[in-house]
């Protein structure tokens, strides 16, 4: 239930919709973009004080035009939830991003592990600063929190599978691969999970379209740990190494997504393919949004991987890719230019990634600027030329 004013605020919500929540779970009807934007700024950096001037930037207004919003804000959610002094605002409330990496950092090893997860699971209501994603002071905060929220469902699909609770680690990583498809190891729980339930057939399946969806957008075959849980499931694995855990159930942290596993045997594997220009095109822009998100760990094994391919990263004011042309793309920029170029609408694409329409109309103003093309048919002309 939505309300216009009526009682302070105990915690601001960015996952999903820019709202502000009472105690009694009643959201608090923002209807000035300018005040959302003004509270999801705040909120990314909650709770420390950010200096007007940014914020002006920000909303692009005047001083005074800010302390209106402001004032506006205040009235709207409570006096104590936006403290001014010394010419900086902060956030005084709780935020739910927070709020969810804290539940998750909280969830420990045993029995309860599989609850603790589900219980910050459920704090995520969909996907963090949905509005405003695509603004520059947003992005490394959501690309942050949706590899929080990526891992931590693999984590829990993980957790299901040494349970043998196969029916809802499948449905789950279903899901799961549907939005990410491109990431290495919810497939591999996938086939694991299926194999377990004793469906040795869909699970082969499984593979299969993974390893066909790489081949046909990437260019490279599943990993080295996939195709070991396929193999071992065409020979009859029931799915649990005992005792236990098995490879693929892993935390994470432990080896996550293909780019965190990298090193000689995945170099090794791409060059033989003969793709390793496409690969180093990838794993540069994973190294530049880990980067950006200040996963500093996780940059460190793509730059590993880079060197193992002989390619020197250098610097992040060292990297440019091409000003114009195909190879100035991201590999993102790349993969919804191929889908409007089968015919697919701006709405559809965004169906297809699962990421906003205004998201999508971002990437193709970029690509249209990049590739100097002004229609959709010239895109896909530029596509047909990149591919052929």
């Amino acid at each position: 239930m939505c309300i216009t004013g009526g009682g302070d605020v105990a915690f601001v919500r960015v996952l999903g919709p820019i709202q502000a929540v009472t105690a009694a779970g009643l959201t608090l009807d923002l209807p000035s973009a300018s005040q959302r934007r003004l509270l999801a700024r705040l909120a990314v950096d909650a709770p420390r004080a950010l200096r007007a001037e940014l914020l002006c930037d920000v909303l692009a207004v005047s001083p005074g035009a800010l302390r209106t919003i402001v004032s506006r804000l205040r009235r709207g959610i409570g006096g104590t939830a936006v403290l001014a002094s010394q010419g900086r605002y902060r956030l005084s409330v709780p935020v739910d991003a927070a709020m969810f990496a804290a539940a998750l950092s909280r969830a420990g090893a045993g029995e309860d592990r599989i609850a603790a997860l589900e219980r910050a699971l459920a704090l995520w209501t969909g996907p963090a600063f949905e509005e405003f994603a695509a603004e520059a002071w947003a992005e490394p905060e959501v690309a942050r929190l949706a590899e929080l929220h990526a891992s931590a469902v693999e984590e829990h699909a993980g957790e299901l599978i040494l349970a043998r609770r196969w029916a809802e680690a499948v449905a789950e990583l279903r899901a799961h691969v549907s939005v990410h498809p491109l990431r290495d190891r919810p497939w591999g729980l996938l086939v694991q999970a299926l194999g377990g339930a004793g469906r040795q057939a869909d699970a082969l399946a499984a593979y299969r379209e993974y390893r066909d969806y790489l081949a046909e957008w990437v260019g490279t075959e599943p990993s080295a740990e996939v195709r070991r849980i396929q193999e071992r499931i065409a020979a009859g694995w029931d799915g649990i190494d005992e005792p236990g855990r098995s490879a693929s159930s892993r935390p994470a942290g432990e080896h996550g997504d293909r780019w965190l596993r990298w090193p000689a045997e995945l170099a090794a594997e791409v060059a033989a393919a003969g793709r390793t220009r496409e690969l180093e095109l990838l794993a540069a822009e994973a190294l530049e949004r880990y980067e950006q998100a200040s996963a500093y760990a996780r940059a460190d094994r793509v730059r590993e991987g880079l060197r193992a391919l002989g390619v020197r990263p250098g610097t992040r004011d060292s990297r440019r890719r091409p000003a114009r042309g195909w190879e100035s793309l991201t590999a993102t920029e790349r993969l919804i230019s191929r889908l409007v170029a089968e015919g697919l609408t701006n709405r559809a694409v965004a169906r297809r990634l699962h990421i906003s329409p205004h998201t999508v109309n971002t990437h193709l103003r970029h690509v249209f600027a990049k590739l100097s093309v002004s229609n959709r048919a010239a895109l896909a002309s530029a596509v047909a030329h990149s591919i052929g």
